[in-house]
Order: C-alpha cells, then structure tokens, then sequence
C-alpha cells in the first residue's frame, strides 16, 4: 500500500516532517529497533504515518507497543516488521484512525 498516493496533499508535507523524526521515534520505543528498519521505505512510510496519526513521538510510540486484538494480540510494531500483509493492517487501522472510525 503506497502511503503518500493515499494521503491528501494536504497532508504531505506534515508527512515529510514526520519521516525526519523517525530516528526520535526509534530512540522512544522499549523494544530494541535498528536503523535499519528505516531502509525499507514501506516501514519508514508506516512508522511516520503513525507519528502523523498519533501527533507526537509519545503518543505513536505507545500505540507501537501495545498489544491489540485486531492483530491478533500482536503489538503494532511487531506486524510492521513481520510482513508486508500484517503491515497494511496496521496502515488501515491508522487511515481509520485520521478519518475518524471508532473501532
């Protein structure tokens, strides 16, 4: 799933300013994350359109590493590296989030 085709240009530039906090975001999370993660552009994308969703680096962190029964349990962060398929769930749950869908 492309994020930035998917958002309202609108809101690409407040995208941008998030991809430049994603080493913030890594840094904030209990689990140990690598830079390396920011090399895939899909996870990158993911990553910053949590920051987009959730406004601050507290906020996105905290919803990453909570466990959630529309993933099976799993925490948000552990499908955005599992695999491409878990990782658009997570994409849907934010675009449900910006839009306003109660879950």
């Amino acid at each position: 799933m492309n994020i930035r085709d998917s958002l309202p240009d609108t809101r690409l530039v407040d995208f941008e300013s998030c991809v430049s906090q994603l080493p913030a975001l890594l840094n904030y999370l209990d689990e140990p994350v690598n830079n390396a993660l920011l090399a895939d552009v899909l996870t990158a994308d993911t990553l910053a359109l949590t920051l987009l969703t959730f406004g601050s680096t507290d906020a996105a962190g905290h919803y990453l590493q909570q466990p959630a029964s529309r993933l099976a349990g799993n925490t948000p962060l552990l499908c955005i590296k599992d695999s491409e398929a878990s990782r658009d769930v997570v994409i849907r749950d934010l675009f449900r989030i910006i839009e306003g869908y109660v879950f």
